[in-house]
């Protein structure tokens, strides 16, 4: 476990780690975004849902990409881009659309969700 400091959450000044990111039930993944068509840059959408905070930030992918490798499988062979006909729901493992070079985010973030949904209440004291 990582409890070395990763991300400073700009409303509430805490620091947190990456097990925070990964696991933490006061950290809700809720979204990724690609900045345009011709970009590889993806970023992860997050709430810092606490009593004292509510606000929403954003990580490079790139600062996860060791967890996100970890769990990806090589992109199709046919160098499709992403469908972006519809948005992705997090929630949703049938979203995950495998012709997608982003289909290794989408499957970590469905991934962070899930975790979340299956761990017990109070498990983080």
């Amino acid at each position: 476990m990582s409890f070395e400091k990763f991300k400073l959450c700009n409303a509430c000044k805490t620091w947190l780690a990456v097990d925070d990111i990964l696991y933490s039930p006061e950290i809700e993944p809720i979204g990724m975004t690609v900045l345009s068509e011709d970009s590889d840059t993806v970023f992860f959408y997050f709430i810092h849902n606490t009593a004292t905070c509510g606000s929403s930030f954003l990580i490079d992918a790139e600062e996860l990409a060791p967890f996100i490798n970890e769990l990806a499988l090589s992109p199709n062979s046919t160098g499709a881009g992403p469908d972006r006909s519809s948005p992705l729901d997090p929630d949703d493992p049938d979203a995950t659309r495998e012709d997608s070079r982003y289909a290794h985010h989408q499957r970590f973030l469905h991934q962070l969700t899930q975790y979340r949904k299956l761990q017990p209440a109070g498990m983080f004291g």
